[in-house]
């Protein structure tokens, strides 16, 4: 198990990772500073780390991607890959003070929970061009659709009020923010995130996706 406070994964070469990503260019690293887990009060975020720690356990015997298994040390695993890696990702912190996790689709190199660039199949890729180029249409829908329900979800609780009806009768749960690029960037090319399908979130896509019902007591009626 990853320990997030005090470890970081020892990691392939530079060489090795692009040439692995010729061949799969989504082979996903993730990187936390390890304030991040410490000062998390959005319990969203712990439980993701949480959760790419149990999956870790699961790819550790997975020679096909980690050819020597997952392994955790202070040390560095290949100085010019980190020198490389710190240049592109633009921090100044050590690597203490980051946990870099391998998954298998592709690999995403993220900043202070934000991704940072994307190593893909022609070298690191800045990820706000990559997003607009790529994402951006499906972002934007997103964030649309999040908004017109979100807004439904306010006037209907508004009018449940107005008729002295209980607010706990509504099911439909939204956070205080949306981050796409936390909450939804990314997420729909693998199965070990936080993204849609997960948790409370499941209840959420199922509105989502099969037509928003506003209060959840509106199933009863």
């Amino acid at each position: 198990m990853c320990s997030i406070e005090s470890k970081i994964a020892t990691i392939y070469s530079l060489k090795d990772i692009e040439e692995k990503a010729q061949n799969n260019p989504y082979l996903v690293l993730f990187a936390y500073k390890k304030e991040s887990y410490n000062n998390a009060k959005d319990r969203h975020l712990k439980q993701t780390i949480d959760r790419i720690e149990n999956s870790l356990e699961k790819l550790a015997n997975r020679k096909e991607y980690l050819m020597t298994g997952v392994r955790f040390a202070k040390t560095k695993a290949d100085t010019s890959f980190w020198q490389h890696l710190m240049e592109k990702v633009g921090t100044d912190q050590t690597e203490e003070t980051m946990c870099f996790i391998i998954f298998e689709e592709g690999i995403i190199i993220k900043k202070n929970n934000l991704p940072a660039c994307l190593l893909g199949k022609h070298g690191l890729v800045d990820i706000k061009e990559f997003i607009e180029n790529y994402l951006g249409d499906q972002i934007a829908q997103t964030m649309k659709n999040m908004n017109a329900e979100k807004q439904k979800y306010q006037e209907k609780q508004e009018e449940d009020y107005a008729d002295d009806r209980s607010s706990t009768s509504i099911n439909v749960y939204y956070p205080s923010y949306y981050d796409p690029y936390y909450y939804h960037w990314g997420y729909p090319w693998y199965s070990y995130g936080p993204g849609w399908g997960y948790g409370r979130w499941r209840g959420y896509r199922s509105h989502h996706h099969h037509g928003w019902h506003g209060r959840g007591s509106r199933h009863r009626r």
